[in-house]
């Protein structure tokens, strides 16, 4: 038939670093891409990517990430919680305080 076709970019949560390559690679645990990237990018502390690896998004009050490119967030100890999003680390309750269940007040 003689139709030609044409180079597409990589959908966003994926990335291609060289020229003349067959497909695109997935974004690794905790990185994201906009369309057409050649290289992935580390979500930052506080952050963890999105369920499809496009955009990083704060963790939810309740859970925090103290590491930045990591892939999830992670839920506060026994006694300290985040009231916000967003939070590098969890913090402890005053005396005569306990943390609900949700670790968010």
């Amino acid at each position: 038939n003689g139709k030609d076709k044409a180079c597409e970019n990589c959908a966003a949560g994926y990335y291609q670093a060289a020229a003349g390559l067959r497909s695109c690679e997935p974004c690794a645990d905790g990185k994201i891409s906009a369309e057409g990237a050649t290289t992935c990018t580390q979500c930052h502390k506080g952050e963890e990517p999105n369920s499809d690896n496009t955009a990083c998004v704060p963790c939810v009050a309740g859970r925090y990430q103290p590491e930045q490119g990591k892939e999830t967030c992670l839920l506060c100890g026994v006694g300290t919680i985040t009231a916000t999003s967003g939070k590098e680390t969890c913090d402890p309750c005053e005396q005569g305080q306990e943390a609900d269940v949700a670790r968010t007040a």
